[in-house]
């Protein structure tokens, strides 16, 4: 018996480094002996391509530009359309696919993962949000990582009937340490005497950055900002007019082998995020599985349930340098605290595993698909 063909549609694919990217793979790759699972992205430039890597096939369109964070494709409504699939499963935010779903695919079901509130650019979201609320009244089933997200968004009262609780995982096991991976991290912590601050994602106007950078004037770390994007420039700015180079460092993107080296290296990591676009925070979930305490904002969203106030690090107040700060100064004053906080959040980073995201979605395809 043929495998129900699933469509994946979101603007990026790993390896392109993101907390839904990294989702996207776990579940392909979790779902392929059940269901025959394609994904349909955007590509960085305007050839369109086709990879295909263990067996999954990921369809990135040519693109000509992007508006309002928005990527401009002729070639992904039609790839949409072309592309055969029993079931779409749609990753929001991505305007592309949500208006390719209204207009050409209305007969296939659609599951939607609703990842984050749309919140900027301010501008176009109350243009959007006719069209979102159309996709979400449209959604069989809208997939939400935790009921304060589910509770708590605007757009999703009106359709909290159809939402269901999939909170996002982790593979821990990839995690651990190598030979290689132990070896950079002393290397890391060999060039930094300071204690390490790190912070692993990319670099967006939602992330808070500039206040983690503020944040470092007034502490003696080392701040390690892995990953890239568009904030990059302005947050090397900022750290050049504060005079912060000894102590910001700019890594870069780093391959996925070596992420674990800079989580077992760091003594902190933070999550300084200053809008609900941020709603879990996949990275700080793999930093604590690492035994890393964490530092987090408090949006009224899933950030504060993967790191628990007191427990698995400190909770703060978003925007605030000072707050920021003085989370950071107490941690680090306390070694002891520290590492009774790390090991608590190794133990509650084990709720959220990639097995049981993969199980309860793959659930939510064969109840779609049999109602279909």
């Amino acid at each position: 018996m043929a495998r129900p063909r699933v469509l994946h549609v979101f603007k990026d694919a790993w390896p392109t480094p993101g907390g839904v990217e990294r989702t996207i793979k776990l579940l392909v790759d979790g779902l392929q002996a059940d269901f025959d699972c394609t994904v349909l992205v955007n590509a960085a430039g305007p050839r369109t391509r086709v990879d295909v890597q263990d067996g999954i096939v990921t369809v990135r369109a040519g693109t000509l530009a992007t508006v309002a964070m928005t990527p401009i494709s002729l070639d992904f409504p039609r790839l949409f359309r072309e592309l055969r699939a029993d079931l779409v499963h749609l990753h929001f935010p991505n305007p592309p696919g949500e208006l390719s779903h209204l207009a050409l695919k209305r007969a296939v079901p659609m599951v939607l993962s609703y990842h984050n509130d749309l919140v900027r650019p301010a501008w176009a979201v109350p243009l959007y949000r006719p069209w979102l609320r159309r996709v979400l009244h449209g959604a069989r089933q809208i997939l939400v990582g935790d009921r304060l997200m589910a509770d708590g968004s605007p757009d999703l009262r009106p359709v909290r009937e159809r939402c269901t609780i999939v909170p996002y995982g982790i593979d821990a096991a990839g995690l651990g340490q190598t030979e290689r991976t132990a070896r950079l991290t002393a290397e890391l912590r060999e060039r930094s005497p300071r204690p390490i601050v790190l912070f692993v994602g990319r670099l967006r106007y939602y992330k808070g950055l500039d206040v983690l950078i503020r944040a470092a004037q007034r502490l003696d770390v080392t701040v390690l900002l892995v990953g890239s994007g568009a904030e990059e420039a302005a947050l090397r700015r900022l750290t050049a007019d504060l005079r912060l180079e000894d102590r910001v460092r700019f890594v870069g993107a780093v391959p996925e082998a070596d992420l674990p080296a800079y989580y077992h290296a760091a003594d902190l990591f933070v999550l300084p995020s200053v809008y609900r676009s941020e709603s879990f925070g996949i990275a700080m979930l793999e930093a604590q599985a690492c035994g890393v305490p964490a530092i987090s904002t408090d949006l009224g969203t899933a950030t504060s349930v993967v790191n628990v106030h007191g427990e698995s690090g400190l909770v703060v107040e978003p925007g605030s340098v000072k707050a920021l700060a003085g989370a950071i100064r107490t941690l680090l004053d306390d070694p002891d605290r520290r590492r009774r906080m790390g090991q608590r959040a190794r133990e509650l980073a084990g709720r959220f595993t990639a097995a049981r995201m993969v199980r309860e979605t793959g659930r939510v395809y064969d109840e779609v698909l049999g109602c279909a």
